[in-house]
């Protein structure tokens, strides 16, 4: 904790809010970026999967120990989640189609992510 308090410590936030999450998460989004309908849907689906289950907490035990106050690092992380991945692709076209299955995966996003 004391570590925080040094120029260390925002380095490690900075580190973690410009590079890791940044990087990540375009690597995430342009597996699926140009993906519509049903197709973007279940991808998404899979996506948030893995970063809910694997990413999500890896990242919050790795920065457990510099994790300053406010913002947390599963914060910063769902933030960068939503800006980067879900308001960039085509997801509203995808829920707005007739026959659209709509996967539970992306029911619990929308409701963490809100």
């Amino acid at each position: 904790r004391q570590l925080l308090k040094t120029e260390l410590g925002s380095f490690f936030t900075e580190y973690l809010q410009n590079q890791l999450l940044t990087k990540g998460m375009v690597i995430l989004r342009d597996k699926i970026r140009f993906y519509e309908g049903q197709k973007l849907l279940d991808s998404l689906a899979e996506t948030w999967d893995f970063f809910f289950s694997d990413v999500l907490p890896t990242l919050q035990a790795i920065f457990y120990p510099v994790q300053g106050k406010e913002p947390s690092v599963r914060q910063l992380a769902l933030l960068h989640f939503r800006n980067t991945i879900t308001l960039s692709v085509k997801l509203e076209d995808a829920l707005a189609r007739a026959h659209a299955r709509v996967p539970p995966a992306i029911v619990q996003m929308l409701l963490v992510l809100q």
